[in-house]
């Protein structure tokens, strides 16, 4: 007997090879259409799950290309400590009187929509933002959307191609959604129950006599500079994505049983919501993610204010007309775009910022990492300390610690070498800047090609330095528990440099900003232990496997120039 189920099964497996099954037009009232973006292949996890109806709404938007990025070479100016302009970091009038000017591309494009029918159209910024469906959107850029699952996630509207005219080619940097098929959205859902039993089954219990913790990282790290108050203005923000909160309860009791400052010296974290961020603040709902941030940020900052900056990605969207509500699953919204541009529209933004969220480079269309890589670039030129987590995916490559504009920060064991979850390689993407150039070839002649073929060498490398990561007690739900991850070692980093602007603006010297180019300058090896001993694991499919990189002298993919000592990078920056 034939099931109805085989029979859905058959159907998607002949969609998904043929993503063009329907009529797709190649020609629109305002001429030829040619291929914009196209995702030859799903990324791993990623699957097709059900066709889409034409009436099915989508809220879309249009990144209008830039036709210069000069405001980049102010922003590598003012990082440069060998340049004049190094410290003169731009406000966000200065920023946005450098950008270009998309106003003539806007106008294009939003004419183009509304001859072909679209009726809800604005304009913000550099995108074009409308309503439509995906019968009309079929029609508007040759697209097929369809629902495709992440894992176990939900089914959200995406296309594997898309065209748009040939006439606007050179205005449209890239459609969002479409070949957008970014893994790791999925939400691990966590209760104090499975936290309880979680803490229960462990060999030995959390303790700060053999985990690390913050009196003892101070130590290890000689940390030892205690702000007398806030009155310097240096500030950090934390990262907060995929419902991903924090929770006041929870960090007081982390402080009163492992702080090694007074409760009453250190304020509560600030929290600020963007895109329908959420901020619960109970027990109950604290994230581990979340905790990890804020727990190894506020101890060492102290008096120093402290944001947690909730970024909504998956909210519920009203379309118009009618306030149609739009599922969350098929939400136009992306965190991370949101959140940087929250960050450069701040007259007095955060100097430092730890992100603690990588997505693997290969799922992400390359014009959308540019973009992002893009508000990096500007957030260096107004001044801000971009420290991202390189991932737990060992040799696997990720995003957005690609970036050349953000420092990434590697993991390293309780020993001292690398840890072999710690992200690291070379980008496909992005180019090896020049502040990283003659460190990144002294690593590839160093590995006499090992590992050839398997990487771009031409690539950015990753990451930049290493801190500790294993073992990390927190308090989450009310429990204790450990953690590892370059989430730990990011924003033990980020509240390091919020520690050393604090001293550099009660010095009367401007914020360290963008750090990278001070990080590689060649005297500045001395602030850093080099790691030898480790390596980080490696990448396979059913058909082949290749090791991690191994911890080499000098700058490498597994730990980067090393692991930073503050009492020295105190000396060197002051």
């Amino acid at each position: 007997m034939v099931r109805v189920r085989d029979i859905v099964h058959v159907a998607l497996a002949a969609l998904a090879q043929n993503t063009n099954a329907l009529s797709l037009p190649t020609t629109t009232k305002h001429g030829q259409l040619v291929e914009h973006e196209t995702t030859a292949k799903l990324p791993a996890g990623w699957s097709l799950a059900a066709p889409a109806q034409d009436s099915e709404r989508l809220n879309l938007r249009i990144a209008l290309r830039q036709p210069h990025q000069d405001y980049l070479q102010i922003a590598h100016d003012v990082s440069d400590p060998s340049s004049p302009s190094y410290g003169k970091h731009l406000s966000a009038s200065q920023l946005q009187a450098a950008l270009p000017d998309v106003k003539g591309a806007a106008a294009a494009v939003t004419a183009w929509l509304k001859a072909q029918g679209v009726a809800h159209v604005s304009v913000e910024g550099e995108w074009v933002k409308f309503d439509t469906t995906v019968g009309q959107a079929r029609d508007l850029f040759h697209a097929d959307y369809a629902r495709y699952r992440f894992q176990q996630g939900k089914a959200v509207l995406r296309t594997k191609a898309y065209s748009v005219p040939k006439a606007l080619a050179d205005d449209i940097d890239f459609l969002f959604p479409a070949t957008h098929f970014v893994g790791g959205n999925v939400r691990v859902e966590t209760t104090p129950q499975q936290l309880q039993r979680r803490q229960h089954s462990m060999p030995k219990p959390p303790s700060c006599d053999y985990d690390n913790c913050p009196a003892g990282l101070k130590a290890k790290y000689h940390i030892t500079h205690t702000p007398p108050d806030a009155k310097s203005g240096s500030r950090l923000a934390v990262a907060g994505f995929l419902e991903e909160w924090p929770s006041l309860d929870d960090l007081h009791t982390f402080l009163e049983a492992h702080g090694d400052t007074a409760n009453t010296t250190v304020p509560d974290f600030k929290v600020e919501l963007v895109n329908g961020g959420e901020n619960p603040n109970t027990s109950a709902k604290a994230g581990i993610e979340a905790m990890l941030d804020i727990d190894y940020t506020v101890p060492f900052t102290g008096p120093l204010e402290v944001t947690y900056i909730s970024t909504g990605g998956r909210p519920e969207a009203q379309s118009q007309p009618g306030n149609n509500i739009i599922p969350a699953s098929e939400s136009g919204n992306e965190p991370y775009l949101e959140f940087l541009e929250y960050l450069l529209a701040k007259e007095d933004p955060p100097q430092v910022v730890s992100i603690s969220y990588t997505d693997d480079e290969q799922s992400v269309p390359k014009a959308y990492a540019q973009k992002v890589c893009d508000l990096f670039g500007r957030l260096a030129a107004r001044g801000v300390s971009v420290i991202n987590a390189s991932g737990d995916g060992g040799a696997a490559g990720t995003q957005n610690t690609d970036c050349p504009w953000v420092t990434s920060v590697g993991a390293l064991r309780l020993s001292g070498g690398a840890a072999s979850y710690s992200g690291g390689g070379y980008s496909n993407y992005f180019a090896v800047p020049a502040w990283q150039e003659a460190a990144v070839k002294a690593s590839i002649d160093a590995l006499k090609g090992a590992h050839d073929g398997y990487y771009n060498k031409t690539g950015r490398g990753i990451p930049d330095v290493a801190l500790q990561g294993d073992d990390f007690l927190i308090v989450a739900n009310g429990y204790e528990l450990v953690q590892k991850g370059t989430s730990a070692s990011a924003p033990l980093f980020a509240a390091m440099i919020t520690l050393l602007n604090d001293l550099r603006l009660r010095a009367g010297k401007p914020v360290l900003g963008f750090l990278n180019p001070l990080l590689y300058a060649e005297g500045s090896a001395k602030v850093f232990r080099d790691v030898t001993d480790g390596f980080t694991s490696g990448c396979s499919n059913s058909s082949w496997f290749e090791a991690g990189w191994d911890s080499l002298p000098g700058w490498d993919a597994a730990t980067g120039l090393g692991e930073p000592d503050f009492a020295k990078m105190r000396e060197l920056v002051l």
